[in-house]
């Protein structure tokens, strides 16, 4: 009976103790995509999603699925830290391509698998300074060093002055002038990863870890417009769009298309760049404050401080919503120089085509409406003096009434005689005219 009851306690410690060792070597593994470009909204979403793994009891790796041309470095810097600092097991998945700031991302890890045909490298500093590479270079080498990866390797990502010949073959790894960027198998022949693998399980596989689950972290819908609207691209055009309807809104009486579409251009801009941390209530402000400015401006003779301010005050708040002031400069200088091309084009030709004509003159009216404007026909020939400066668009005073005109492109100072020289439903278009 007592060897009985010794063999069961036995028995049972057993279980209690395959039973430990199993659940501490398998458990849940997150899965963070890592995709687009390295910004602020992706270090932000990285972030939290690493907070959250850690914080569950279950978990145990944590795949980073890499597919990025890079990014900006201080944002690439902080995830590396983020990285670095987790308490679980991380595994870089390069699933297509880690270029640039992808590759800090990617050595982090503690061990790495690429999928085939996927590249890893190309990792020079924009812009290209000697003090940029140098500390990149740093970054870089810290983390190869950490991880137990060749340093020279990957700082020939970063430099093209490196030079890497194979010892055994003689062959060259990289040419002096060129950045080293590896394939999949070139990268395994060189030690870099730890294997080559297409899925999650095979990932793991290869990196030795069990699990019971695995949980792919899809990208949320503030990640998704934050990604888009951050792409410079996408941000220039959007800048170009909101001065082009401010554009348009000058040269039209009233509020119309224009300033619907300037509203809509530069509202899609700061509230991407809000959701992307690049932006903030302050620079919004300042850029709303900016708008105020240039509105008042336009609506008194002349140009003073009103319109400085609120052009200084646009430019800035512009600027100051981009991770990289350079950057920002050169986007805010491209959206520029298209709009003014554009606006010139409208500002000369749009009043005499009958196609343009019809955005920045014309409207579609009800007929009800054009009942009611039907009496501006009246006023063809009639001379009046203008209230403000024509920009083209402004106010006159004709037969003690006062009116919202515009002019077919010239420029006439408050207090100038005008007549008006065509009415286009309730459109009326004016011309300045001599003493």
């Amino acid at each position: 009976m007592k060897r009985i009851v010794k063999f069961l306690i036995v028995l049972l410690v057993y279980s209690l103790l395959t039973s430990m060792s199993y659940g501490n070597d398998t458990g849940k593994i997150y899965v963070i995509p890592i995709k687009g470009e390295i910004n602020k909204a992706v270090t932000t979403h990285i972030k939290a999603n690493i907070e959250r793994a850690e914080n569950d009891e279950d978990a145990v790796a944590i795949i980073f699925e890499i597919d990025t041309l890079g990014g900006f470095i201080q944002e690439a810097v902080k995830i590396k830290d983020y990285i670095l600092e987790s308490n679980l097991q991380t595994i870089a998945f390069v699933n297509k391509k880690a270029e640039s700031a992808g590759v800090l991302l990617t050595i982090s890890c503690d061990k790495i698998v690429m999928a085939k045909g996927a590249t890893i490298g190309s990792a020079e500093t924009i812009p290209h300074t000697e003090k940029n590479l140098s500390y990149w270079k740093g970054e870089l080498r810290a983390v190869a060093q950490m991880k137990n990866r060749d340093p020279e390797l990957i700082e020939a990502m970063a430099d093209k002055r490196n030079e890497i010949i194979d010892e055994s073959s003689g062959d060259y790894i990289v040419k002096k002038g060129e950045l080293l960027n590896l394939t999949s198998k070139e990268a395994k022949d060189a030690k870099l990863i730890d294997g080559i693998g297409s899925t999650h399980k095979e990932v793991l596989n290869i990196a030795s870890i069990d699990y019971s689950s695995i949980e792919v972290i899809g990208e949320n819908f503030t990640l998704k417009v934050a990604q888009v609207v951050s792409n410079p691209y996408v941000a220039t055009f959007l800048i170009l769009i909101g001065f082009l309807g401010i554009i348009i809104e000058i040269m039209t009486p009233g509020f119309g298309i224009g300033g619907l579409v300037g509203i809509v251009g530069f509202f899609t801009f700061f509230f991407g760049k809000n959701l992307s941390g690049d932006s903030s209530v302050i620079i919004v402000s300042v850029f709303v404050l900016g708008i105020i400015l240039f509105a008042i401006e336009v609506g008194i003779p002349g140009f003073g401080i009103f319109g400085v301010s609120g052009i200084i005050l646009i430019i800035t708040s512009i600027i100051l919503s981009f991770n990289s002031i350079l950057v920002g400069v050169y986007a805010l200088l491209v959206s520029l120089i298209l709009c003014i091309v554009v606006g010139v084009f409208l500002f000369k030709y749009g009043p005499k085509n009958k196609y343009l004509n019809h955005i920045i003159l014309d409207e579609k009216l009800s007929v009800k409406n054009e009942k009611i404007n039907l009496g501006y026909e009246i006023l063809l020939h009639e001379v009046g003096i203008a209230i403000t400066s024509l920009r083209p668009a402004g106010s006159v005073k004709i037969n003690n009434n006062r009116y919202d005109v515009i002019t077919e492109g010239d420029f006439v100072k408050a207090g100038e005689k005008i007549q008006v020289i065509k009415v286009i439903g309730k459109k009326i278009i004016v011309k300045k005219v001599d003493d």
